[in-house]
Formats: structure tokens, sequence, C-alpha cells
């Protein structure tokens, strides 16, 4: 999950096309349990091919700053990606919301929010909601969200372990 979310966020925030004056789209990149750090090597890794754990190897160290620093996209890049790291278990989609606008008003408003993945986030819901009715109120919080802020948001499940080898997916799994 986390290195698709990744390459759509790099993606998005170098995509440019006229709806964005040709400037890339602005992304904030939640991320839940990777630090900063991993997720910017993986970033690293989208821009030079190369896997983000043999991106410090010896001979190939070098290779790696060259072609970061010579990335015809960079300064797009790190105008428009903001990467979040927030604590798993502990976020609800009105902190998400509190976040945003927080960025809104500091001047970095977002086109497209990544919150990787569903399942780190807090549900919540009225005292007698069982799980599923809590998580389902969670998403339309966040399809509410999308539209007020005029956003769009990715938000990815996690699968279990039976939906590995499963040929269709049904929502047990």
């Amino acid at each position: 999950k986390t290195s698709l979310t990744t390459a759509i966020a790099s993606y998005a925030a170098t995509y440019r096309t006229p709806q964005n004056n040709n400037d890339g789209f602005r992304v904030l990149q939640i991320v839940f349990e990777d630090r900063v750090k991993q997720i910017q090597r993986k970033h690293f890794g989208r821009i030079t091919g190369i896997e983000a754990k043999d991106l410090s190897k010896p001979g190939i160290i070098d290779k790696v700053k060259a072609q970061l620093e010579h990335y015809p996209d960079r300064e797009t890049l790190q105008k428009n990606l903001r990467i979040i790291r927030l604590s798993s278990g502990e976020k609800t989609a009105e902190d998400i919301k509190r976040l945003i606008v927080k960025l809104k008003n500091n001047g970095f408003s977002p086109d497209l929010v990544i919150v990787d993945y569903f399942e780190c986030l807090l549900c919540k819901g009225d005292s007698s909601d069982d799980k599923w009715e809590k998580e389902g109120k969670t998403m339309r919080k966040f399809e509410s969200m999308a539209g007020e802020l005029n956003i769009a948001i990715w938000i990815p499940v996690q699968g279990t372990k039976d939906s590995l080898n499963a040929e269709v997916v049904t929502m047990d799994k």
C-alpha cells in the first residue's frame, strides 16, 4: 500500500496539466506506520528506479545523489508534496480535517490527500454502533470532507490474509 500510495503522491505532485496551471497538484501524504524518512526514500526510489533499501549502498549512492540533483521535477515535488506522520489508531476523520484546514490556513492547500491507510484511523460513532457502522460513518465523513474542502481523498484499505489468494475479494476480507 505505502509504495503504491507514494508513487501516486509523487506522480500527482509532478503531473503538469492545464487544470493545475502546468505546475503539478498539491499533495498531502499522511502516513501512520512508516517514518517520514522512509517515505522520502520511497520517493527517491521511484525517481531513480533503485529500490529504497539499496539507495545508500556503496557504488550506488553517488549515482543516486547525481540523479536526484538533476531530477527535472525536483523543485515541483518539493513545493507540492507534504508528508506527515501521525500516530496509528489515534486520529479521526475530524483530526485529519483540522490538519488539512491548518495547512490551508498556512498556505499549503492540497488538491489530493492520501491517507495510508484506513485501518490506522480511529473510527468513532455512537456507543451502540458496531465496527462496521463506525467505519461507515468515518467513510461518509471523508466523503463529506472531500466535497466541503474541494479536494480528492484517497484512502486504501488493507485486506486480510484470506484476501491474498481470493479471486474475488469480498467485504469480509
